[in-house]
């Protein structure tokens, strides 16, 4: 009996081993805890590497009348520890903006500007509008940002910053739609490329991801539809082979919830989904998932970094802990992306 069972212990762990194989997901844990540095939340990063350094910004708590702050680390291990974040953009107006999250940044030089800058795009809140798209610009991926006004000017903690991309129809506050924003930057050719979630041309709240492209950050069209079904907020790379790159959370915020990649040839339609990491292995209610690459929105070569939102503490109860969340991260084969 002892032999008999010795031999199912050794085949569970060589089957265990065997479907860890097969799942192209390093896990790294925890990356950054908001319990630690007691600021409430933290998901939704953008992620740059270049020169070694791994720079991350992300959504976290703000103040009482602004919603959220973007907040700033850095790691030169690749993405296993970091350093003690600080702030790199805050909210500036109660009424207009009222939040500074979802952060999307990368380098580049628009038709009129003497040299490159990192264009931060962000969302913020405008009353009676909704969720909106902002911009920010700086001479470092560190800031300090100056933002885009109402009256055409970049200025740091601006009292009027504009949006330079409205929801396809206003919502008014206290509605069930979302608004426009959790955007994806990348630079391709000498244009801008942006996806982002605009659900308000739906009869009722759901998701929907749009694609812009223009030279100007400033003044970017509105979009039109893509395939990506059933992903409430994406993060996408472009692909130095061709064609672009994107990870989302499949069934965000569930206890079934799946790390996901898709892959385009236009940027309009998408192949997969591929799961990366599915349940059991990524963490459950995960949610606003972003990718690594290099400054111009790019893959890079190695592993990918994905980072994520997710539960406080890890805990697998917490499906209705909502607001408490840390950032947790793997790394995933480039090969497994296209």
């Amino acid at each position: 009996m002892r032999f008999a069972r010795f031999v199912a212990a050794l085949a569970a762990l060589l089957w265990a081993g065997a479907a860890a194989a097969q799942t192209p997901y390093t896990d790294l844990g925890l990356l950054i805890s908001s319990k630690r540095y007691r600021y409430g939340y933290a998901y939704a990063p953008a992620i740059v590497r270049e020169g070694g350094v791994t720079h991350m910004l992300y959504c976290s708590y703000g103040r009482p009348g602004i919603w959220d702050f973007i907040r700033y680390a850095r790691s030169t291990d690749g993405g296993r520890s970091w350093s003690d974040p600080v702030v790199a953009v805050e909210g500036s107006d109660e009424v207009g903006e009222r939040a500074a999250c979802d952060p999307s940044v990368v380098r580049y030089q628009a038709p009129d500007d003497d040299r490159p800058y990192w264009y931060l795009f962000y969302s913020g809140n405008a009353k009676d509008i909704g969720t909106a798209i902002f911009l920010a610009r700086a001479d470092e991926v560190t800031g300090p940002y100056a933002k885009w006004t109402r009256r055409g000017t970049w200025e740091v903690d601006a009292a009027d910053p504009a949006a330079i991309m409205q929801p396809g129809r206003p919502k008014p506050d206290n509605t069930g739609f979302y608004g426009a924003g959790q955007q994806s930057v990348v630079v391709s050719g000498r244009s801008l490329w942006m996806w982002y979630t605009d659900d308000t041309g739906c009869a009722a709240a759901c998701p929907k991801v749009l694609v812009t492209r223009g030279r100007e950050p400033t003044r970017l069209p509105p979009g039109a539809a893509t395939d990506v079904q059933g992903l409430w907020s994406v993060d996408v790379k472009q692909d130095p082979l061709g064609g672009f790159a994107l990870v989302g959370i499949a069934q965000a915020h569930e206890a079934g919830s799946a790390l996901v990649a898709r892959h385009s040839a236009d940027g309009f339609g998408w192949d997969g989904p591929r799961v990366l990491c599915g349940e059991g292995c990524l963490d459950r209610y995960a949610h606003n998932a972003g990718l690594s690459g290099d400054a111009t929105g790019a893959l890079t070569d190695g592993p990918a970094l994905v980072v994520y939102g997710g539960p406080l503490d890890r805990d697998r109860r917490c499906g209705t802990c909502w607001g408490r969340w840390d950032l947790f991260g793997g790394l995933v084969p480039p090969t497994a992306l296209r």
